[in-house]
Protein backbone atom coordinates (compact mmCIF):
# COMPACT_ATOMS: atom_id res chain seq x y z
CA UNK A 1 0.00 0.00 0.00
CA UNK A 2 1.57 3.81 -1.00
CA UNK A 3 0.16 6.18 0.91
CA UNK A 4 -0.08 9.90 -0.39
CA UNK A 5 0.84 12.59 1.59
CA UNK A 6 -0.91 15.92 0.98
CA UNK A 7 1.09 18.91 -0.31
CA UNK A 8 0.49 21.06 2.56
CA UNK A 9 1.69 18.17 5.11
CA UNK A 10 5.11 17.19 2.92
CA UNK A 11 5.66 21.39 3.12
CA UNK A 12 4.97 20.83 6.81
CA UNK A 13 7.49 18.30 7.03
CA UNK A 14 10.10 19.85 5.08
CA UNK A 15 10.51 23.02 7.14
CA UNK A 16 10.00 20.96 10.20
CA UNK A 17 12.78 18.72 9.06
CA UNK A 18 14.88 21.99 8.34
CA UNK A 19 14.71 23.20 11.79
CA UNK A 20 15.09 20.16 13.16
CA UNK A 21 18.55 19.97 11.97
CA UNK A 22 19.41 23.49 12.58
CA UNK A 23 18.36 22.86 16.10
CA UNK A 24 20.23 19.89 16.38
CA UNK A 25 23.25 19.90 14.36
CA UNK A 26 22.26 16.38 12.61
CA UNK A 27 22.09 16.05 8.58
CA UNK A 28 19.22 15.48 6.82
CA UNK A 29 20.28 11.77 6.71
CA UNK A 30 20.22 11.11 10.18
CA UNK A 31 16.92 13.34 10.68
CA UNK A 32 15.46 11.01 8.75
CA UNK A 33 16.71 7.73 10.32
CA UNK A 34 15.97 9.24 13.79
CA UNK A 35 12.60 9.93 13.00
CA UNK A 36 11.88 6.75 10.70
CA UNK A 37 12.75 4.57 13.71
CA UNK A 38 9.98 6.44 15.75
CA UNK A 39 7.78 6.31 12.75
CA UNK A 40 7.53 2.58 12.40
CA UNK A 41 7.69 2.21 16.31
CA UNK A 42 4.48 4.40 16.49
CA UNK A 43 2.67 2.48 13.32
CA UNK A 44 3.27 -0.82 15.49
CA UNK A 45 1.42 0.99 18.58
CA UNK A 46 -1.29 1.76 15.99
CA UNK A 47 -1.76 -2.13 14.94
CA UNK A 48 -2.46 -2.19 18.66
CA UNK A 49 -5.59 -2.97 21.32
CA UNK A 50 -4.57 -0.94 24.23
CA UNK A 51 -4.91 2.88 24.99
CA UNK A 52 -2.85 5.48 23.31
CA UNK A 53 -0.89 2.53 21.26
CA UNK A 54 1.56 1.28 23.63
CA UNK A 55 2.30 -1.82 23.62
CA UNK A 56 2.08 -4.38 26.22
CA UNK A 57 2.46 -8.11 26.96
CA UNK A 58 -0.28 -7.49 28.75
CA UNK A 59 -2.51 -6.76 25.68
CA UNK A 60 -1.14 -9.23 23.58
CA UNK A 61 -1.98 -11.81 25.78
CA UNK A 62 -5.84 -10.98 26.30
CA UNK A 63 -5.70 -10.26 22.31
CA UNK A 64 -4.53 -14.11 21.88
CA UNK A 65 -7.73 -15.33 24.58
CA UNK A 66 -10.58 -13.05 23.16
CA UNK A 67 -9.39 -14.77 19.48
CA UNK A 68 -9.29 -17.94 21.19
CA UNK A 69 -12.68 -17.35 22.28
CA UNK A 70 -14.35 -16.00 19.23
CA UNK A 71 -13.13 -19.40 17.26
CA UNK A 72 -14.94 -21.69 20.16
CA UNK A 73 -17.95 -19.63 20.38
CA UNK A 74 -17.98 -19.56 16.60
CA UNK A 75 -17.76 -23.77 16.42
CA UNK A 76 -18.79 -26.22 19.38
CA UNK A 77 -18.23 -29.82 19.42
CA UNK A 78 -20.81 -31.88 18.15
CA UNK A 79 -19.69 -35.14 19.76
CA UNK A 80 -20.64 -33.45 23.05
CA UNK A 81 -23.88 -32.74 21.91
CA UNK A 82 -24.63 -36.46 21.99
CA UNK A 83 -25.63 -35.98 26.08
CA UNK A 84 -28.43 -33.53 24.94
CA UNK A 85 -30.23 -36.51 23.64
CA UNK A 86 -30.53 -38.76 26.84
CA UNK A 87 -34.80 -37.78 27.72
CA UNK A 88 -35.03 -39.64 24.09
CA UNK A 89 -33.91 -42.85 25.19
CA UNK A 90 -30.94 -44.91 25.22
CA UNK A 91 -30.42 -45.20 21.88
CA UNK A 92 -30.77 -41.48 20.45
CA UNK A 93 -26.86 -40.77 21.86
CA UNK A 94 -25.46 -43.67 20.08
CA UNK A 95 -27.45 -43.06 17.14
CA UNK A 96 -26.42 -39.13 17.16
CA UNK A 97 -22.18 -40.91 17.56
CA UNK A 98 -22.77 -43.22 15.02
CA UNK A 99 -23.79 -40.65 12.58
CA UNK A 100 -20.60 -38.28 13.74
CA UNK A 101 -18.35 -41.32 13.16
CA UNK A 102 -19.33 -41.97 9.84
CA UNK A 103 -19.51 -37.67 9.32
CA UNK A 104 -23.08 -37.99 7.80
CA UNK A 105 -23.56 -34.68 8.93
CA UNK A 106 -27.49 -34.51 6.72
CA UNK A 107 -28.51 -37.59 8.94
CA UNK A 108 -27.01 -35.73 12.34
CA UNK A 109 -28.88 -32.33 10.77
CA UNK A 110 -32.16 -33.98 10.73
CA UNK A 111 -32.24 -35.88 13.96
CA UNK A 112 -31.25 -32.44 15.60
CA UNK A 113 -33.94 -30.68 14.16
CA UNK A 114 -36.54 -33.35 14.54
CA UNK A 115 -35.49 -33.65 18.46
CA UNK A 116 -35.41 -30.40 18.63
CA UNK A 117 -31.84 -29.88 19.51
CA UNK A 118 -32.29 -25.84 19.46
CA UNK A 119 -33.69 -25.99 22.89
CA UNK A 120 -30.42 -26.99 24.59
CA UNK A 121 -28.52 -24.15 23.31
CA UNK A 122 -30.76 -21.44 23.96
CA UNK A 123 -33.09 -21.78 21.06
CA UNK A 124 -29.95 -20.89 18.78
CA UNK A 125 -30.54 -22.45 15.52
CA UNK A 126 -28.54 -25.78 15.26
CA UNK A 127 -26.28 -26.59 11.82
CA UNK A 128 -24.36 -29.38 11.59
CA UNK A 129 -21.27 -29.15 9.52
CA UNK A 130 -18.15 -30.92 8.88
CA UNK A 131 -15.04 -28.28 8.96
CA UNK A 132 -15.37 -25.52 6.61
CA UNK A 133 -11.87 -24.06 7.21
CA UNK A 134 -12.62 -21.02 9.11
CA UNK A 135 -15.36 -19.30 7.23
CA UNK A 136 -18.32 -19.47 9.60
CA UNK A 137 -15.40 -17.44 11.84
CA UNK A 138 -14.48 -15.32 9.26
CA UNK A 139 -18.07 -14.23 8.42
CA UNK A 140 -18.53 -13.56 12.48
CA UNK A 141 -15.43 -11.01 12.22
CA UNK A 142 -16.46 -9.33 9.35
CA UNK A 143 -20.19 -9.09 10.20
CA UNK A 144 -21.44 -11.14 7.99
CA UNK A 145 -22.30 -14.54 9.54
CA UNK A 146 -25.52 -15.61 10.47
CA UNK A 147 -26.85 -14.43 14.17
CA UNK A 148 -28.16 -16.70 16.51
CA UNK A 149 -26.74 -20.04 15.17
CA UNK A 150 -24.42 -22.97 16.62
CA UNK A 151 -22.16 -24.11 14.02
CA UNK A 152 -21.55 -28.16 15.83
CA UNK A 153 -18.50 -29.51 13.95
CA UNK A 154 -17.94 -33.32 13.38
CA UNK A 155 -14.41 -33.09 12.99
CA UNK A 156 -13.44 -30.74 15.81
CA UNK A 157 -10.26 -31.68 16.59
CA UNK A 158 -9.45 -29.27 13.32
CA UNK A 159 -11.18 -26.51 15.43
CA UNK A 160 -8.63 -27.04 18.29
CA UNK A 161 -6.11 -26.56 15.69
CA UNK A 162 -7.22 -23.67 13.55
CA UNK A 163 -7.80 -21.82 16.84
CA UNK A 164 -3.77 -22.71 18.02
CA UNK A 165 -2.59 -20.83 14.41
CA UNK A 166 -5.11 -17.64 15.13
CA UNK A 167 -3.94 -17.69 18.69
CA UNK A 168 0.13 -17.60 17.05
CA UNK A 169 -0.87 -15.04 14.27
CA UNK A 170 -1.64 -12.56 16.89
CA UNK A 171 0.52 -9.47 16.31
CA UNK A 172 1.80 -10.69 12.41
CA UNK A 173 -0.15 -7.48 11.12
CA UNK A 174 2.02 -5.57 13.59
CA UNK A 175 5.33 -7.83 13.03
CA UNK A 176 6.09 -6.41 9.67
CA UNK A 177 6.47 -2.27 11.30
CA UNK A 178 8.53 -4.07 13.93
CA UNK A 179 10.27 -4.84 11.58
CA UNK A 180 11.22 -2.17 9.51
CA UNK A 181 12.05 -0.14 13.00
CA UNK A 182 14.63 -2.82 13.65
CA UNK A 183 16.21 -2.15 10.54
CA UNK A 184 15.83 1.50 10.87
CA UNK A 185 16.96 1.61 14.54
CA UNK A 186 20.27 -0.06 13.49
CA UNK A 187 21.24 2.61 11.50
CA UNK A 188 19.80 5.41 14.23
CA UNK A 189 21.36 4.19 17.22
CA UNK A 190 17.56 4.66 18.41
CA UNK A 191 16.77 1.41 20.23
CA UNK A 192 15.09 1.83 23.54
CA UNK A 193 11.51 1.82 21.70
CA UNK A 194 12.46 -0.99 19.65
CA UNK A 195 13.24 -2.76 22.44
CA UNK A 196 9.90 -2.32 24.38
CA UNK A 197 8.07 -3.74 21.79
CA UNK A 198 6.68 -7.21 23.60
CA UNK A 199 7.56 -10.68 22.23
CA UNK A 200 4.52 -11.87 20.86
CA UNK A 201 4.85 -9.06 17.97
CA UNK A 202 8.72 -9.65 17.52
CA UNK A 203 8.27 -13.02 17.43
CA UNK A 204 10.25 -15.56 14.14
CA UNK A 205 7.00 -17.39 13.47
CA UNK A 206 5.60 -14.61 12.02
CA UNK A 207 4.77 -14.49 8.29
CA UNK A 208 4.73 -11.05 7.50
CA UNK A 209 8.05 -8.79 6.98
CA UNK A 210 8.90 -5.06 6.90
CA UNK A 211 11.69 -3.09 5.55
CA UNK A 212 13.38 0.28 7.07
CA UNK A 213 16.21 2.21 5.11
CA UNK A 214 17.34 5.56 4.37
CA UNK A 215 18.79 6.33 1.14
CA UNK A 216 21.11 8.87 -0.89
CA UNK A 217 22.41 11.68 0.86
CA UNK A 218 21.48 15.47 1.88
CA UNK A 219 18.49 17.06 -0.20
CA UNK A 220 18.15 13.44 -1.86
CA UNK A 221 17.95 11.60 1.25
CA UNK A 222 15.12 8.68 0.83
CA UNK A 223 12.92 7.04 3.80
CA UNK A 224 11.44 4.18 3.16
CA UNK A 225 9.10 2.17 5.56
CA UNK A 226 7.24 -0.85 4.33
CA UNK A 227 4.79 -3.95 6.16
CA UNK A 228 4.13 -7.06 3.63
CA UNK A 229 1.43 -7.76 5.91
CA UNK A 230 -1.79 -8.61 4.05
CA UNK A 231 -4.60 -7.34 7.15
CA UNK A 232 -4.25 -5.08 9.45
CA UNK A 233 -3.41 -2.22 7.45
CA UNK A 234 -5.31 0.67 6.54
CA UNK A 235 -4.29 3.98 4.55
CA UNK A 236 -6.14 6.20 7.10
CA UNK A 237 -3.79 4.71 10.28
CA UNK A 238 -0.89 5.24 7.79
CA UNK A 239 -1.80 8.68 7.05
CA UNK A 240 -2.85 9.49 10.50
CA UNK A 241 0.45 8.48 12.37
CA UNK A 242 2.40 10.34 9.24
CA UNK A 243 0.48 13.39 9.70
CA UNK A 244 0.95 12.68 13.86
CA UNK A 245 4.93 12.25 13.43
CA UNK A 246 5.09 15.69 11.10
CA UNK A 247 3.66 17.60 14.36
CA UNK A 248 5.85 15.74 16.60
CA UNK A 249 8.83 16.64 14.80
CA UNK A 250 7.74 20.02 14.61
CA UNK A 251 7.63 20.26 18.71
CA UNK A 252 10.46 18.46 19.58
CA UNK A 253 12.46 20.75 16.75
CA UNK A 254 10.84 23.88 18.67
CA UNK A 255 11.85 22.79 22.24
CA UNK A 256 15.64 22.29 20.99
CA UNK A 257 15.46 25.95 19.02
CA UNK A 258 14.01 27.32 22.40
CA UNK A 259 16.65 25.78 24.41
CA UNK A 260 19.74 26.78 22.21
CA UNK A 261 18.44 30.56 22.53
CA UNK A 262 17.99 30.13 25.74
CA UNK A 263 21.89 28.80 26.46
CA UNK A 264 22.61 32.15 24.02
CA UNK A 265 20.91 34.56 26.12
CA UNK A 266 22.45 33.12 29.11
CA UNK A 267 25.98 33.67 27.42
Amino acid sequence: MKVEVNTKDIKELEKNILNLMEASGKTTQDVLKQQGTLLAVDLTGAHDRSTNGKLSAADGKKHKEDVVQTVFSTYRDAAKAAKYFTGYGADAPKRWMSYLKRKDAKKMQIMADKLNLSKAYGGRRVRVQVWDGGAAHTRRLKGTGIKNTVNLVIDFAKVTAFAKIKEKNVGRAKHGWADAAAMLAKQSGITSGVARIPSYITGSHHSSKGFGRVTGRGAKSVLKISNSAEYGITQATIAGQVRRRIILIGKYAQKLLNAKTQEELDL
